[in-house]
C-alpha cells in the first residue's frame, strides 16, 4: 500500500473506512489477494485509532472478512488463526460473556473450519462451547439449517456424533 498513516484521528478513521470499502469491493469481485492487502491496511489504520488494541468492533468486522478471504485462498490455517482471534476479541467486547449470540456464532464458524481442516475433536470443543453458552447449536438444528456445503453437512455429522444436535442433523 505504501501510504503513510494520516496524522489526524478523523483522517485515519476516514482512510480506514475507504480501505475497508476497497477491500469489500475486491472481496465481492473475488480478487482475494488484493482484498486481503486492503483489509490488512484497514486493520493497521483501525488499530492505530485504538492505541494498538484490537478490541474494537470495527476490527472484528474486518477480521471476519480476512478470515473469509484466507479461507477462499485455501489458507485454512490462516483462517483458523483469524477466527480464533475473532472469538477472543468478541469475548472481550462482550466482557467475557461467551453466551452472547455473536460469540456463539463465531465459535460455530470456528467449528466449521476445524471440521474442514480435519480436526473434528477441536471442532467438537468449539461447538460444545457454543452450545453451552447459548444452546443454539442443538436447538432446531436440522438438515434445513445446513447451508448445503460439504463442510456444513460434515459439521452437522460432527454435532450429531457429539450429541449436540438431534439425530436428523446427522443425515445432512
Amino acid at each position: 500500500t505504501g501510504t503513510p498513516d494520516p496524522p489526524r484521528r478523523s483522517d485515519r478513521l476516514l482512510y480506514s473506512r475507504i480501505w475497508y470499502g476497497i477491500g469489500r469491493t475486491l472481496h465481492d469481485r473475488e480478487e482475494f489477494p488484493d482484498a486481503l492487502r486492503a483489509y490488512q491496511r484497514t486493520l493497521e489504520l483501525q488499530t492505530s485509532l485504538t492505541g494498538g488494541s484490537d478490541v474494537c468492533i470495527n476490527v472484528v468486522q474486518t477480521l471476519c472478512n480476512v478470515g473469509r478471504v484466507r479461507h477462499a485462498l485455501g489458507d485454512i490455517d490462516g483462517a483458523l488463526e483469524v477466527h480464533r482471534r475473532v472469538v477472543r476479541i468478541a469475548t472481550a467486547l462482550t466482557e467475557g460473556r461467551t453466551g452472547h449470540p455473536f460469540v456463539a456464532a463465531r465459535l460455530r464458524a470456528l467449528g466449521n473450519l476445524l471440521v474442514e481442516a480435519g480436526r473434528p475433536a477441536e471442532a467438537v470443543q468449539a461447538y460444545a462451547e457454543a452450545a453451552r453458552s447459548t444452546g443454539e447449536v442443538c436447538i432446531g438444528f436440522t438438515e434445513e439449517d445446513v447451508d448445503g456445503t460439504e463442510s456444513a453437512r460434515q459439521s452437522a455429522r460432527v454435532l450429531a456424533r457429539a450429541g449436540l444436535s438431534p439425530p436428523c442433523a446427522a443425515g445432512a
